[in-house]
C-alpha cells in the first residue's frame, strides 16, 4: 500500500504509514467517518485488513478461430477482449477436454458457457445443450442471459427451461424445439430419466438425449453430502442414457468456486476427467475488511439490525448481509424496515401488518432473501437486485451462489463461514467492477467457536481451509435407490437397451453399485433393498428425491372433492413422527 493518511481507531489521531501491517487498527482516512459511526452503534473495531485491487489481464479472441456467430456475440458483449482464463477455458474445450472453470465470483464463468454453447450450435445445427443449475432461482436468471447471448450472436435458436409446474405437453415442446434446455438436477432425475419408460414421453426424451453434445454444470462445488452423492449417480445414469442412444458420452463444462482438489471432486461427481482452469485474470476493486464486535454481546440481534439499518438509511452503500438462519433473515429485514405508520395497538389484522411491511420495504429497499420463497417472489427480488433498486439485502447462504448482482459495495457477515470457499463466495459479492466505490466488508464476531478463534488471531482469517468434497458413493441405501431407478425391470436401463439379457455400460460406476444392479436383475436382493422398493413404488425417482435419502410423501389439502391444493412434501421420518406423536 502506498504511503497514505490513516485514522488510528484507538486514539482518534491521524498518522502517515507506508505499511498498514505496522498497526492493524489503523483505518484508511476515507473510512474514518464510517468507522466512527460504527462505534456509535455500540461496536468496537478489532482488526482491519486492506485487500488491494486486482488488474485485469485480457487477450483478443482472434486466436480461438471461433465461428462467426460466436465471435459476433463476444465482440458485442465484451468488444472482443476476454480475460486469459476465459480464453484458456474455451480453447481447452475446443480441444475436446472436459473443463471446469474454478475462479472467483464475478470472473465471467457464465460467459464461457455462452461462448461454448454458441460455438457448438453454430457448427452443429441439430445439437442440444443441457444446462444444469442447482437452484431454480439460478436457472431463471440464466434463461434470460442465454436468450440474450443467442440474440446477440444472430443465430436462430431457442432456449427453454423445464421446472416443476411445467405441464407434460409443454415439456415435450421444449425438448423438441429448444437447443438449450435449462434444468435443475432434480428435474433430470424425476423427469428426463424418470420418464424414459413413459409411453407418451419416452420418444421425445430419447430424441432429445441422443442429440445432447454438451452438459453444463454450474456451481459444481455445491455437489456435496447427500445431494452430491445422489447427483454422482444421477450424472452417471445420464451419461449411460446418452451414450447408449448415440454411442458417445457428451462433453462437460463446469464452473465452481475454489474448493479443495476440484479435479478429484469432478471425477467423483461426474465420473470423468476434467481439466481445471483456475488462473483468475478478472479485475477486482480494492476492499477493506473490518473485524468488529458488539460491546454488549447479549444484544447481537439488536446491534446487527442497527448496523444494517444505518447503512441502508443513512449512507449510499448498497449492501448484502449474510446470516446463517432463515428466521434471522426475516427478523432483521422486518426490524430494519419497521415504520411507525400506526401504533402497535392500531394494527387491525394480519393483512394490515403485511401491507405495512410491504410499504416499509418499498421505502427503505431492504429485502430478505432465502431459499424456499415462491417462484414469483424470488424472481421479483432478484430483478430488483440486478437493477440496483435496493439499499440492502439480507440473505442466508442462498446468495453465495451465482445470482448476478454487480452493484454491491458493502458486505456484512455475521460470523465466520465454515470454509474459505464460503467466505470468498460471500466477500466476492462486493466490490466488483462497476461499483461506485471500493468494497467494504464488515465481519461481526457472533461468539461462535470459529469467530472467537479468528478474532483472537485475525491473520487466521485467510487460513480457513477450503471446502472439501464429501461424497458417500458406497452408501448401501443410496446404491439401492439408484439401482431401483436404473436397473430394476422396466427401469431406465431397460427403456433404452438394445438387449436386456445382461447389464452393459461404458460408464465408470463404482464396482459395488454394479454388483447391486446385477443382484437386482437376478432377483437376488436383500430385505433392505426390498423395503426401499416397496416405498419407491412404480416411480422411485419421485419417491426418492436427490436431496434426501428417505421416501417423500406429497401433502395435499382437499378443499372440495374437485379441488386439491399441493402443499409440498414431507419425508418418511417426519410423517412417522407426526403419526406416532398423535399430531395427525
Amino acid at each position: 500500500m502506498e504511503d497514505c493518511l490513516f485514522y488510528d481507531s484507538r486514539n482518534g489521531k491521524q498518522t502517515h504509514v507506508k505499511d498498514e501491517k505496522e498497526n492493524p487498527l489503523l483505518i484508511p482516512k476515507s473510512l474514518e467517518f464510517t468507522q466512527k459511526e460504527i462505534e456509535k452503534l455500540g461496536f468496537r473495531t478489532i482488526h482491519h485488513f486492506h485487500l488491494p485491487p486486482r488488474e485485469e489481464q485480457t487477450t483478443s479472441i482472434d486466436g480461438l478461430s471461433l465461428a462467426e456467430p460466436t465471435a459476433r456475440y463476444l465482440n458485442k458483449a465484451i468488444n472482443g477482449k476476454i480475460w486469459h482464463h476465459q480464453y484458456d477455458a474455451i480453447k481447452t474445450l475446443k480441444d475436446g477436454d472436459n473443463v471446469c472453470v474454478s475462479t472467483s465470483t464475478g470472473s465471467g464463468k457464465s460467459l464461457v458457457f455462452y461462448a461454448a454453447g454458441l460455438e457448438l450450435l453454430s457448427l452443429q445445427e441439430e445439437a442440444k445443450i443441457i444446462a444444469i443449475y442447482p437452484l431454480k432461482a439460478l436457472g431463471s436468471q440464466q434463461e434470460e442471459k442465454w436468450c440474450g447471448a443467442i440474440e446477440m450472436s444472430g443465430i436462430d435458436r431457442k432456449v427453454g427451461r423445464i421446472v416443476g409446474g411445467v405441464q407434460s405437453a409443454e415439456r415435450i415442446k421444449i425438448l423438441k424445439t429448444c437447443s438449450v434446455v435449462i434444468f435443475t438436477p432434480d428435474v433430470i432425475h424425476a423427469f428426463l430419466l424418470g420418464k424414459l419408460g413413459d409411453v407418451k414421453l419416452k420418444q421425445a426424451i430419447k430424441n432429445f438425449l441422443s442429440q445432447v453434445k454438451i452438459i453444463i454444470i454450474d456451481e459444481a462445488h455445491t455437489y456435496s453430502g447427500v445431494f452430491g452423492s445422489n447427483s454422482a449417480y444421477l450424472y452417471r445414469r445420464l451419461n449411460h442414457a446418452i451414450s447408449a442412444l448415440c454411442g458417445k458420452i457428451p462433453q462437460y463444462l463446469a464452473a465452481s468456486a475454489t474448493i479443495e482438489d476440484p479435479e478429484k471432486h469432478l471425477m467423483n461427481v461426474v465420473g470423468l476427467n476434467f481439466t481445471i482452469v483456475d488462473n483468475d485474470t478478472s479485475p477486482k476493486k480494492a476492499s477493506d475488511i473490518l473485524l468488529i464486535e458488539p460491546q454488549e454481546s447479549s444484544q447481537m440481534l439488536t446491534k446487527l439490525t442497527d448496523l444494517v439499518g444505518h447503512f441502508a438509511k443513512e449512507t449510499d452503500y448498497k449492501g448484502i448481509t449474510f446470516v446463517d438462519s432463515r428466521k434471522m433473515v426475516e427478523q432483521v429485514a422486518g426490524i430494519v424496515n419497521r415504520v411507525q405508520t400506526k401504533s402497535d395497538g392500531e394494527i387491525e389484522d394480519d393483512e394490515d401488518l403485511v401491507l405495512q411491511f410491504e410499504r416499509a420495504i418499498n421505502e427503505f429497499q431492504v429485502y430478505p432473501y432465502r431459499a424456499g420463497y415462491e417462484r414469483e417472489d424470488s424472481e421479483l427480488i432478484q430483478k430488483k437486485l440486478r437493477e440496483g433498486n435496493l439499499n440492502g439485502i439480507i440473505s442466508t447462504s442462498a446468495l453465495e451462489l451465482g445470482i448476478d448482482i454487480a452493484t454491491l459495495d458493502l458486505g456484512i457477515l455475521l460470523g465466520i463461514p465454515y470454509s474459505s470457499t464460503s467466505f470468498y463466495q460471500r466477500v466476492g459479492r462486493v466490490g466488483r467492477i462497476g461499483c461506485q466505490k471500493d468494497g467494504l466488508i464488515i465481519i461481526i464476531n457472533d461468539n461462535s467457536v470459529r469467530s472467537t478463534t479468528i478474532f483472537k488471531d485475525p491473520k487466521k482469517l485467510f487460513d480457513i481451509p477450503m471446502a472439501e468434497s464429501a461424497l458417500y458413493l458406497e452408501n448401501p441405501n443410496l446404491q439401492y435407490i439408484h439401482a431401483l431407478c436404473f436397473a430394476e425391470a422396466n427401469g431406465e436401463y431397460d427403456a433404452i437397451a438394445a438387449s436386456t439379457d445382461r447389464l452393459e455400460t461404458i460408464i465408470h460406476f463404482p464396482d459395488s453399485f454394479l454388483k447391486v444392479c446385477e443382484d437386482v436383475r437376478n432377483h437376488n436382493t436383500t430385505r433392505e433393498y426390498d423395503d426401499i422398493k416397496d416405498h419407491g413404488g412404480s416411480y422411485p425417482q419421485l419417491s426418492y428425491p436427490l436431496r434426501d435419502l428417505e421416501p417423500q410423501f406429497r401433502v395435499e389439502h382437499k378443499v372440495f372433492s374437485s379441488h386439491v391444493e399441493n402443499k409440498g412434501s414431507l419425508s418418511y421420518i417426519l410423517v412417522a413422527f407426526i403419526i406416532t406423536s398423535g399430531n395427525l
